[in-house]
Order: structure tokens, then C-alpha cells, then sequence
């Protein structure tokens, strides 16, 4: 199995290489061929003059004056045997009469550093060269692969920061969302232990079942503090029963529905399947995902429904719900950090349970479908 991180190192140290020899290759191919066309058509040019002078053939001549001269676009000098100018062309304007003597002398030198000269022969005496170089196109195409490598790399730092800034972004959605959610799980406790501590002052008769719920409370904190220790340290899995970690959430969020609402949390789940999990980790995942429906049904009134199937090689659990469902523009993100439906919301509850869910069980969770009146959510769990 490759690793995510294993498949950054390919990308980074292999592909990336080859495709940088690739395009270098490709370039110096494209060079050697545009080079040996300029070869083949100064030697037929040389050939045709070489016959036309020597033959004394006036057709001849007549061609490679007004046919082969005018089809050869890369620039050319014609010299004497001694090397003393004969004839410029394709070097924009630039003749044997007016040319610098120092431009002229360095501009023959690239040319024959470049390509060997062609000679001319007349009756078996050396009577002029053709110097040339390689078409002005060359020198550009040289230069693409550098000018494409550094435009690819211009991107991908553009891409690494964009990167790194949403990593950023992302880093302080969680942490003020983890801050308010340990402010929400913490205070829903505390503020019951309050209440129960009121009640017990003024009905003093009454202690016992007070301190029931007292013990309730303190118990419920003590659960969210070993839910927070958790976090960022390895789980130890062990055998769990969903189907009683499914049934417990629902007692309690049923317990803390919004009263006055008409809001039905309802299991239908017939099979006990065990996997290997962390339960206080499993049931705060199922808490965020009911609290997401719940909140959805906008204090109206409404069915979240939960239910739970196995196939030959995963455990699935459906959580539907007839709320108001979530905007299409949020479905490919709403497990991101700071993702929110809600006004006052700080998007950890969804992320988080993916985080529990994906990282620590091996798990997955999508968003199925959602419109007004039908929300899925599709968790999965190797068996």
C-alpha cells in the first residue's frame, strides 16, 4: 500500500524529473531536426551553385537566383575563398557595404562555431564559403523548456502557499471551533450540576435523587475530559457493539432535545455487529452527526432516523433526516474546518467525526444526498 506522503516523494523525485528530461528531449529533438534541414537545404543550395558555375548553365543559375535564394529564410553569407564579403542575406537589411567589419568578423565566427562552412568550388579552385547559422526560431525554442520549468514552478510555489494559507486558515477554524466545542461540552454538564446543586439547597429533602443526578453530571464531565485527552494520541481499539453505542447516543441526545419540539430520534437496528474501536471516541462522532440533523430541523419538529446494515465486507449506518438540508455549494466541503449552515455555528462538529471516523477507524463517511425533507449521511466501517 502506498502512503499519502509516499505518493508526494513519487511525484516529487521521480515524476517530476522525468517529466523535466522528457521536455528537455523533446526540445533537443525538435533542435536537431530543424538543425538538419538547414543542413540538407545549404547543401542543395551549394550543389545547384557549385553546377551553376562550374556547368556554366544559365537555367541553372536562374534558379537558385529566383527559386532556391528567396525559399532560404535563415541567415546566410556568402565570402570569398579569403573570406571577404560576397553577399548578406536574412540578416534584416544588413549588406556587404554597409556592415560593421568587427559584427561582420564575430557573426562569421558563430556561424562556423555552429555549422562547418560549405565550399564552392569553381574548375577545382575554392571561389567562395556559405556561412550560416540556424533560423532566429531556434534560439527561442531553446529557451521554452527553461521559460516552462520556471513557469511550473512559479505555479506550484503559488500552489504550496495557497496551500499552506488554507492549512493555516484551516488550523485556526479548528482551534477556535475545538475551543468552543469544549466550551459547549463542558458547559452543558456544568450548567446542569448547577441547577441540581439549586434544587438540592432549596429541597433539602430531596438530596438523594439530586445527588443521582448529581453523580449523572459529574460522570458526563469526566467523559468529555477523556474524550479531549484523546485527541492527537494514538486510540487503543477493542471489541465494541455499535448497535449499543447507537442506542445510547440516542437516549441521550433524546434527553436534550429543545423542549416544545416535535423532534423524533428514531433506531431501527436489528443486528449487533462488533468492531474494533474506541467507544467514547465512536459515540462523540454519532453525537456531532445527530446534533447536525437535529439542528437542521430548525426547532420545527421532524424524524432523524437511524439506521444500521452490513454487507459482506463493511458495517454502513444511515443517519436521514427531514430537515432543511444543506445548500448544494457546501456538499464537497461540508467536513472542512469552519464549514457552517448555521448562523451562529463554528463547523467542528462534522469535521471532527470525520476525523474520528476516517484517521482513527479506518471508517467512511459521505454525504449521500441532501435537499429540503431528505438528508443522508452514509457511515462506513471495515468488518
Amino acid at each position: 500500500m502506498i502512503l499519502k506522503g509516499d505518493k508526494y516523494k513519487i511525484f516529487l523525485f521521480v515524476v517530476i524529473p522525468i517529466a523535466i528530461f522528457s521536455l528537455f528531449y523533446i526540445n533537443h529533438s525538435i533542435v536537431i531536426e530543424i538543425k538538419e534541414i538547414t543542413k540538407n537545404r545549404i547543401d542543395k543550395f551549394a550543389s545547384l551553385f557549385t553546377k551553376a558555375l562550374n556547368e556554366d548553365r544559365d537555367d541553372v543559375r536562374q534558379y537558385a537566383i529566383d527559386t532556391l535564394i528567396p525559399s532560404l529564410d535563415f541567415p546566410i553569407i556568402i565570402t570569398t575563398s579569403t573570406d571577404e564579403c560576397y553577399a548578406i542575406l536574412n540578416m534584416d537589411g544588413i549588406d556587404c557595404l554597409n556592415v560593421d567589419q568587427n559584427f561582420y568578423s564575430q557573426t562569421l565566427h558563430d556561424m562556423d562555431k555552429e555549422f562547418k562552412p560549405k565550399e564552392i568550388y569553381y574548375k577545382g579552385i575554392l571561389a567562395n564559403k556559405i556561412h550560416y547559422s540556424d533560423y532566429n526560431i531556434i534560439s527561442i525554442i531553446r529557451w521554452v523548456p527553461f521559460v516552462e520549468i520556471s513557469i511550473f514552478f512559479l505555479l506550484m510555489l503559488f500552489t504550496i502557499w495557497s496551500f499552506m494559507k488554507s492549512m493555516h486558515s484551516d488550523r485556526n477554524n479548528i482551534y477556535a471551533g475545538m475551543a468552543k466545542e469544549t466550551a459547549h461540552q463542558i458547559g452543558t454538564p456544568l450548567s446542569s450540576l448547577m441547577g441540581w446543586i439549586e434544587y438540592i439547597e432549596n429541597h433539602p429533602e430531596e438530596y438523594v435523587f439530586g445527588l443521582k443526578n448529581l453523580k449523572e453530571d459529574v460522570g458526563r464531565l469526566q467523559m468529555v475530559s477523556d474524550r479531549f485527552s484523546k485527541i492527537g494520541v494514538k486510540s487503543i481499539l477493542e471489541k465494541v457493539s455499535i448497535k449499543s453505542i447507537i442506542l445510547e447516543t440516542e437516549q441521550y441526545m433524546s434527553k436534550r432535545l429543545p423542549s416544545g419540539n416535535r423532534i423524533e430520534i428514531k433506531s431501527e437496528i436489528d443486528v449487533n455487529i462488533f468492531i474494533f474501536g474506541d467507544r467514547l471516541l465512536l459515540s462523540w462522532a454519532f453525537e456531532n452527526i445527530i446534533k447536525n440533523s437535529v439542528d437542521s430541523l430548525r426547532g420545527f419538529g421532524g424524524l432523524i432516523v437511524i439506521n444500521l446494515s452490513e454487507t459482506k465486507s463493511s458495517l454502513e449506518l444511515e443517519v436521514v433526516d427531514n430537515g432543511v438540508g444543506i445548500p448544494y455549494r457546501l456538499h464537497s466541503k461540508i467536513f472542512s474546518p469552519g464549514v457552517t449552515t448555521k448562523d451562529r455555528g463554528w463547523g467542528i462538529g462534522l469535521s471532527l467525526a470525520k476525523r474520528i471516523i476516517e484517521t482513527i477507524h479506518d471508517g467512511k463517511i459521505r454525504l449521500i444526498s441532501s435537499m429540503p425533507g431528505k438528508t443522508v449521511f452514509r457511515i462506513s466501517f471495515p468488518k
